[in-house]
């Protein structure tokens, strides 16, 4: 049986960014954020859910206190998690994995991790 994410639960708006290199004007460059897209989407904290212990090692969580996982309907173009970024709340978060969750790709799973700057 198919799940859906219906839309009453995509209740918080996310910036997705991609991180690129713009010329500095020095001869190097330095790293912006390019807004990619906004998305409706489903936020929870990682410790709801059940991960393995192998898993985690994996993305390198240690600490779930400001870890995510954000559910967005539809698929999220990306090459690698580390060169993306995502905002919601005034606060950044750094992409640790990103996971289409049905064959059909209607449903898209990022987990997250806060980050300094």
């Amino acid at each position: 049986m198919e799940q859906r994410v219906k839309a009453r639960r995509l209740q918080r708006r996310i910036e997705y960014y991609e991180l690129t290199a713009v010329p500095d004007g020095f001869g190097g460059s330095t790293v912006e954020e390019t807004l990619i897209r906004e998305y409706w989407a489903e936020i929870r904290s990682a410790s709801q859910n059940i991960r393995t212990a192998t898993e985690n090692a994996t993305l390198g969580i240690q600490d779930f206190s400001e870890v995510f996982i954000i559910t967005v309907r539809g698929a999220v173009a990306f090459n690698e998690p580390k060169k993306y970024r995502v905002k919601f709340e005034g606060l950044g978060y750094e992409v640790l994995s990103v996971q289409t969750v049905d064959l059909r790709g209607t449903r898209t799973q990022l987990v997250v991790r806060q980050y300094r700057k």
